[in-house]
């Protein structure tokens, strides 16, 4: 096992599939839980904001009716939102249920899964970093603006463009991601939401910590790697389009026609990724809360 001052790299990283042996029952209702939320997500998007007849609207009219475009983009806007905010009361219930197995262990009715402080709380720390990760993107963005202007008039080209952003895009992405991720259990822990309290922690052992999500992140990505072109493929089979045919079409009506008809099995299997890369990711950070913590003697080890 890799150690790193006392602390395993390893053990914290796999943490999620000691998880998955000891608690095997939760993941069934985790995953039962993303499979019904998947399926009413799909179905209020396809009935209220994305109708099947959606790509007639958008080409001129649906039923004799003409829809402006400023129509469709206010439709497409709230729905776009609506998603946003299910999908951050998704994540909430189910992290919220993952950390509570680990953290709260013998409180295992209905697969850990709640609604309630906990989960409220979870969804206040979501709107938050959203809001923060926002307004991170708005500053780099002006600032890579103005340092691309500078650069370009040094050295002409429009390579800097590709070379330059894209890296550094990614860098500051990872540096917030990682020093937030403790975020979720602090507050679960804690009962407050602190972003900063989060940000001190992953700087006591920035070390361990990225050493940490680089082996679980790895192991995360190879899984969906290997897990999304099946279920592409499956879906492509199932319903006889060409993915990749749908996306680059220049009528819009394939692509609305895709995205809008429901299929089952893919779903199921995107519900069966995602009930194993959460609690995957979200595991490990409990065991480096804990480290950090107990090294400061805040609480017994």
């Amino acid at each position: 096992m890799l150690d790193m001052d006392g602390f395993s790299v390893t053990k914290a990283a796999f943490a999620g599939f000691g998880l998955a042996r000891r608690r095997p029952a939760a993941f069934l209702f985790w995953f039962a839980y993303l499979l019904v939320m998947s399926i009413f997500s799909w179905g209020i998007s396809t009935l209220v904001f994305f109708p099947p007849d959606a790509a007639a609207m958008f080409q001129g009219a649906a039923g004799g009716a003409s829809r402006t475009a400023m129509d469709l983009i206010q439709r497409y806007a709230t729905g776009l939102l609506f998603l946003l905010g299910f999908g951050v009361l998704t994540y909430a219930i189910l992290g919220s249920a993952v950390l509570r197995a680990m953290l709260k262990p013998d409180d295992d009715r209905f697969g850990y899964l709640r609604l309630g402080k906990d989960e409220a709380l979870q969804i206040g720390l979501g709107f938050l970093t959203l809001i923060v990760f926002i307004c991170v993107y708005f500053i780099f963005a002006v600032i890579s603006g103005i340092g691309l202007q500078v650069l370009s008039a040094l050295a002409p080209g429009p390579q800097l463009t590709v070379v330059v952003v894209p890296p550094l895009a990614f860098l500051v992405l990872a540096v917030f991601s990682i020093r937030f991720s403790l975020a979720p259990v602090h507050t679960f822990d804690s009962g407050s939401i602190n972003l900063l309290t989060s940000w001190a922690l992953t700087g006591r052992r920035l070390g361990q910590v990225v050493c940490t999500y680089l082996l679980i992140g790895s192991v995360v990505a190879l899984m969906a790697a290997v897990a999304m072109p099946i279920i592409i493929s499956i879906d492509g089979v199932l319903s006889g389009r060409d993915i990749s045919h749908t996306i680059l079409a220049s009528n819009l009506a394939p692509a609305f026609d895709y995205y809008t008809s429901f299929r089952f099995l893919p779903t199921v299997l995107s519900a069966a990724l995602f009930t194993i890369a959460l609690p995957f990711l979200l595991a490990p950070a409990v065991e480096i809360y804990r480290y950090v913590i107990a090294l400061d003697g805040e609480v017994e080890d």
